[in-house]
């Protein structure tokens, strides 16, 4: 174990820790089970009539059953909304929400979170797939102390023809849904980096720890044109100018919040 890196270990202990033999994955689990959340996944899109089947069907493979899907149609000008009603013929979970216009992806997802039911929530772009355990993975260190805010696992980001990939920190991460909008409201309903944003403010009203990150892949998203993982901003590794200063700004926002005695919050509807 000494001569293996932080990261290593890490990956390690987690992956006993997930051994259905384990003691942690088997009390973890046994309360997992007896308190049975709903979890709602926060699917927003936008024109993507050939993608938003897959990327749903994976979600109602979920090894969890116990789970709403909540489409956002953020004002589609294609088929969208008619092959997200197919599928909710097909399966109860599935809960269409259409927007009359286009308001970005996280404004998109406020609307979603204002209708979502569960105990906690997720995220998941409507051109990706998911991993059949990632609900459940994500859930089980709710159920073990000590009890996170929000869980984030990692994610493989590839071209569609699978020539290539490589492995992130995913910001789609699962959270305690009363527990965020009490303390930090919603996402901020910019067009680009709204979710870097959350996680951070998480960290700022929760402390270092809010956030429980597991070092296994469980999301794949398929980075094409047109897709937020294709950003022209963080694709080629680096941050742009204009995502920079959206850092900066949110970061001084979140200082001067906290420097008047107060979390920073935003409400779901502005």
């Amino acid at each position: 174990m000494r001569f293996l890196t932080p990261a290593q270990r890490k990956r390690l202990l987690w992956a006993y820790r997930l051994c259905p033999a384990s003691p942690w994955y088997r009390a973890a689990r046994a309360r997992l089970c007896a308190a049975r959340p709903l979890v709602s996944i926060l699917v927003p899109t936008f024109n993507r009539a050939d993608m938003i089947g897959p990327a749903v069907e994976s979600l109602l493979a979920q090894s969890w059953r116990h789970i709403e899907v909540l489409v956002i149609d953020d004002g589609s000008t294609d088929e969208t909304p008619a092959v997200v009603e197919g599928l909710a013929r097909r399966d109860e979970r599935v809960r269409p929400l259409r927007l009359p216009a286009n308001v970005g992806t996280y404004a998109a997802l406020n609307h979603g979170l204002a209708a979502a039911q569960g105990q906690f929530f997720t995220t998941h772009g409507s051109d990706d797939r998911a991993h059949r355990r990632r609900v459940e993975v994500h859930l089980l260190p709710f159920f073990a102390a000590p009890a996170p805010v929000a869980t984030a696992t990692d994610y493989i980001r590839a071209p569609s023809d699978r020539a290539w990939a490589d492995r992130r920190r995913c910001l789609c991460l699962m959270i305690d849904r009363a527990r965020m909008l009490e303390a930090v409201g919603g996402y901020d309903p910019v067009r680009r980096g709204g979710d870097f944003e959350l996680y951070e403010r998480l960290k700022v009203a929760f402390g270092p720890r809010a956030v429980t990150h597991i070092p296994r892949v469980l999301y794949y998203a398929l980075a094409h044109a047109g897709s937020l993982t294709s950003d022209s901003d963080i694709a080629a590794g680096h941050l742009s100018a204009e995502r920079q200063a959206y850092i900066e700004h949110f970061r001084a926002w979140h200082a001067a919040e906290l420097a008047a005695g107060r979390l920073p919050h935003r409400p779901l509807r502005e």
